[in-house]
């Protein structure tokens, strides 16, 4: 999956985006917050929409899991 980050970052960009927007409108329509002061949370803190930002996480992930492998090889 992070190499799948790396390689198409709008991907996901998009997906995530599309979730907030839609539970955005749905709190707007009236829906209940599933916690305390989500429509707040979700108007303060859009996701993360750069595709620069997605390929560096899915990059560090990568590596992470690389060096994983490696040193507990067993």
């Amino acid at each position: 999956m992070s190499a799948l980050v790396v390689v198409w970052p709008q991907l996901f960009a998009d997906r995530f985006r599309q979730q907030h927007d839609d539970r955005l409108a749905e709190l707007k329509s009236g829906a209940p917050e599933t916690f305390f002061e989500e429509r707040r949370a979700l108007e303060a803190y859009p996701p993360l929409g750069k595709p620069s930002i997605w390929r560096t996480l899915g990059g560090l992930f990568f590596i992470g899991m690389l060096i994983y492998l490696i040193l507990y090889r067993r």
